[in-house]
C-alpha cells in the first residue's frame, strides 16, 4: 500500500514538472505559427488588385500553414516530453541491469 502511494506521489509530481515545461513550449509554438500565418497574410494581401475570392483562399491557406506550423512544434515538444520522462521503476531497472553488467 505504500509503495502505492509513493508511486502516485512521484508520478504526479512528475507530471506536474513536465506539464510547466509543456504549457512554455505549447505557448511558445502557438505564437510560432502566429508568426507563420502573420508574415504569410501579410503576403496574401500585398497584392490589392485580386478578386475577394483569390483573398480569402490566401488568408486562409495562410492560416492552416500557421496552424500546421504550431501543431509540428508542439508535436515536437510532445515526443521529447515522453522520451525525456521515465518511470521511476524504470530507472530503477536500469540501474541493476547496469550493475549486473559491471559485475561481468
Amino acid at each position: 500500500m505504500g509503495s502505492s502511494n509513493n508511486f502516485l506521489k512521484v508520478m504526479f509530481n512528475t507530471v506536474l514538472k513536465e506539464t510547466d515545461g509543456f504549457s512554455e513550449k505549447f505557448a511558445n509554438a502557438a505564437r510560432g505559427g502566429a508568426n507563420v500565418a502573420g508574415k504569410q497574410i501579410i503576403e496574401a494581401v500585398s497584392d490589392l488588385n485580386q478578386p475577394s475570392d483569390v483573398l480569402i483562399g490566401k488568408v486562409v491557406t495562410a492560416l492552416k500553414g500557421g496552424l500546421f506550423a504550431a501543431g509540428q512544434e508542439i508535436l515536437n515538444a510532445g515526443v521529447d516530453m515522453v522520451k525525456g520522462v521515465s518511470s521511476p521503476e524504470d530507472e530503477s531497472k536500469s540501474s541493476k541491469s547496469s550493475k549486473k553488467k559491471k559485475k561481468k
